[in-house]
């Protein structure tokens, strides 16, 4: 049994006055008792979500089958691109992109290009990636008859590793960076540097 008898008792009496309050004449402990399992049983509500990934969907369902008889099923479609970009855009908007400016191969003027841009560029490259991936993976189960799950959760995977490889490879090429300036000519540094190297 889930309750005690006292803890029992004490929701009995606590349910006496939302009994009166819905002009109800519940006088015997049991009685109320018997009203709060009703109120529960119309009113809790349980949310289980698993993933169609590994094995853990079909434990569950082997384990207590009534998650599929006794419960209301759905399954979530994908997601579609305007979502995509959406959440690309706002786990892209805390990366610092920069102004970029490149030298035009005709008439050398400067192409300048905002962050902005670059990061609405990014967002829907990321998009692009996870759409052809779904697209890919169909493709796969019907020539193979395996299935390759492409879910949500991949997508945002997709997204936080390129954020850490981005903030890999920036601090790599500021490392070279800085070595590079160390050993400039100019400085005081490489110009020891170079003046010690034989001839």
């Amino acid at each position: 049994m889930l309750f005690s008898p006292a803890e029992q008792d004490m929701v009995s009496e606590k349910m006496r006055p939302i009994a009166a309050n819905n002009n109800l004449d519940l006088i015997s402990t049991n009685e109320l008792f018997d009203y709060f399992v009703t109120l529960v049983k119309e009113r809790l509500h349980v949310v289980l979500c698993f993933s169609p990934v590994g094995v853990l969907l079909r434990k569950a369902i082997r384990k207590m089958p009534s998650v599929i008889s006794c419960c209301s099923l759905n399954w979530f479609t994908a997601w579609p691109k305007k979502a995509l970009k959406s959440v690309s855009m706002s786990m892209l908007k805390e990366v610092p992109f920069q102004d970029s400016h490149l030298k035009a191969t005709e008439g050398g003027g400067m192409v300048t290009t905002s962050s902005a841009v670059i990061r609405e560029t990014c967002a829907s490259l990321c998009q692009q990636f996870f759409s052809d991936t779904s697209l890919l993976s169909k493709k796969f189960l019907t020539e193979t008859k395996r299935k390759q799950y492409v879910t949500p959760l991949s997508y945002l995977e997709l997204l936080s590793t390129y954020k850490s490889l981005l903030e890999e490879k920036r601090e790599s090429i500021l490392n070279e960076k800085r070595r590079y300036e160390i050993l400039r000519p100019g400085n005081q540094f490489g110009k020891q540097f170079w003046q010690s190297l034989p001839a």
